[in-house]
Order: structure tokens, then sequence, then C-alpha cells
């Protein structure tokens, strides 16, 4: 998991122009807490919004695979011997 974090410094509660301000970065979804620092500077503290995915996607496929290998085995090998043909399809 990602500990990072955004780290805004603002100085301004409203939005004037370009710059986001205070109370723009308060209603985003990722808003984590506000640290009031004196009366005119706060600093704002954001999640990331995006998450980095760098665990290789053959590692699940091979989760995938030993699962299904199992599944069939104890069908075949258990379920089958266990009860007969025609019960079992």
């Amino acid at each position: 998991m990602d500990t990072r974090k955004d780290v805004i410094i603002v100085t301004e509660w409203d939005d004037s122009g370009r710059h986001r301000r205070a109370r723009a970065l308060i209603a985003k979804p990722n808003f984590k807490n506000i640290s009031l620092i004196s009366d005119n500077i706060s600093v704002i503290k954001l999640k990331r919004e995006r998450a980095l995915l760098n665990t290789p996607i053959y590692l699940g496929f091979v989760v995938l695979e030993l699962s299904k290998y199992h599944m069939y085995d104890f069908h075949y090998d258990y379920m089958k011997t266990k009860n007969s043909d025609n019960q079992l399809k």
C-alpha cells in the first residue's frame, strides 16, 4: 500500500482565478485533514488519487491456475472415486 500523501500549503480560503484554495481542496473526495499553522496559512493533506499496481500480472494468473488445478484434482480423484459415474456428471 502506498503511504505517500499530497501536502498543499494554502494561504487563502476561497478560490481566486486559477489557484486552488482551501475550500476547493477540502471539498475533494481524497481530502484527509487540515492543519492550521496561523490565521491565514493552513496545510491540507490529501490521499493519493491513483494507486500504483506494480504486482506482476503473471502472479495472479498462477494463483488462478493453481486453484483450478486443485478443484479438478479434488473432483476427479476424490469425488469420482467415491460416487459412481452415473451419479456425478
